[in-house]
C-alpha cells in the first residue's frame, strides 16, 4: 500500500505533554518512494484526543488493514478518570477522514466491558478480514495477571463490536501469565503468545482457528517442546504466512551462547 504508520510510544505528544504520551507518524508513498532527497514523506502525526498525558504509551502497538488503523494505549486510565482503572488501557480506531483517503482521524475508542486496573488492554493489536484482536496481558480472572485476548468483528456500520474473549488455556503456575502479550492474526489463524514478566521465564504460543460458527477455538500449542525460553521480557516476535508460522526465540542458546533463533 501507499500508507505507512509508525508508533512512538515514548513521544511527548503533540500538546507538549510528558514522556510516554505517545504518537503515531503517518507516511505516504510519493513517486513510488517513501522519501525524496533524504526527506521522508511524513503526512501527519496522530495522537489520542483524550490522552491522560501520563505514560499512556499510545502507539506501543498498532495495525493497519488498508482502511482502518488500530492503535493501542495500554497505559491509559481507560473509560473513567478513576484511579481504579490506572493502566487499564484502550485502543483507538482511526479511519480516513477525507475523500483522498490520505488523512486519518480518530473515529472512536475501544475498551472492554470488564475493564480492570492494570490489565494493559491494547498492549498488542491485530487486524485481518474485518476482525480486530486486542491483547490484555494484565487481565486477572481466576489468576492474577493471567491475561486475556478480546476479539471484535466489524458490523455493517463499520464499527467493531466484541464477539469473544479468550483467556489462557494454562492460567496458573509460577511461570504462566501474560497471555496476549503478542498476537498475530492472518485470516482464520490466530497466534497468541503467553509470557510472564519474570526474567528468563518460559513463554508459550497457542494457535487458534476460526470455526464455522465464527468463534476462534484452540488448535494447538507450538514451540520447542511447547516451551520457548526468552532472555528478556520483550514481546515475542511471531508471524503467520498462509500455513506457516514463524516464531522468534531471543533466548535460544543452542550453540552455547544466547544468539537467538527463528523456528518455522
Amino acid at each position: 500500500g501507499d500508507d505507512l504508520f509508525a508508533g512512538d510510544y515514548a513521544a511527548s505528544g503533540s500538546g507538549g505533554g510528558v514522556y510516554g504520551d505517545g504518537a503515531v507518524y503517518h507516511f505516504r508513498k510519493a513517486d513510488n518512494s517513501w522519501s525524496n532527497n533524504n526527506t521522508t514523506h511524513e503526512k501527519y502525526i496522530l495522537s489520542a484526543s483524550d490522552g491522560e498525558g501520563n505514560y499512556d504509551y499510545f502507539g506501543l502497538a498498532l495495525d493497519y488493514d488498508g482502511e482502518t488503523l488500530a492503535v493501542g494505549a495500554p497505559g491509559l486510565v481507560g473509560n473513567t478518570s478513576s484511579p481504579n482503572y490506572e493502566q487499564g488501557g484502550a485502543v483507538y480506531i482511526f479511519t480516513a477522514s477525507n475523500q483522498n483517503n490520505d488523512q486519518y482521524g480518530e473515529a472512536y475508542k475501544i475498551f472492554p466491558g470488564d475493564h480492570q486496573r492494570g490489565q494493559n488492554f491494547g498492549e498488542s493489536v491485530a487486524l485481518s478480514d474485518n476482525v480486530l484482536v486486542i491483547g490484555s496481558p494484565g487481565y486477572s480472572e481466576t489468576v492474577s495477571k493471567q491475561g486475556a485476548v478480546y476479539i471484535y468483528v466489524k458490523d455493517s456500520t463499520g464499527v467493531y463490536s466484541q464477539s469473544q474473549k479468550v483467556i489462557s488455556p494454562s492460567p496458573s503456575g509460577p511461570t504462566y501469565g501474560g497471555f496476549g502479550r503478542s498476537i498475530t492474526l492472518s485470516g482464520s489463524l490466530l497466534l497468541i503468545t503467553q509470557k510472564t514478566s519474570a526474567f528468563g521465564a518460559p513463554g508459550h504460543h497457542y494457535v487458534f482457528k476460526k470455526s464455522s460458527s465464527g468463534k476462534f477455538e484452540l488448535l494447538d500449542r507450538v514451540g520447542r517442546d511447547a516451551v520457548i525460553k526468552y532472555s528478556s521480557v520483550d514481546n515475542a516476535r511471531i508471524a503467520i504466512s498462509k500455513d506457516q508460522i514463524l516464531i522468534g526465540d531471543t533466548g535460544d542458546a543452542g550453540n552455547g551462547v544466547t544468539t537467538g533463533s527463528v523456528m518455522a
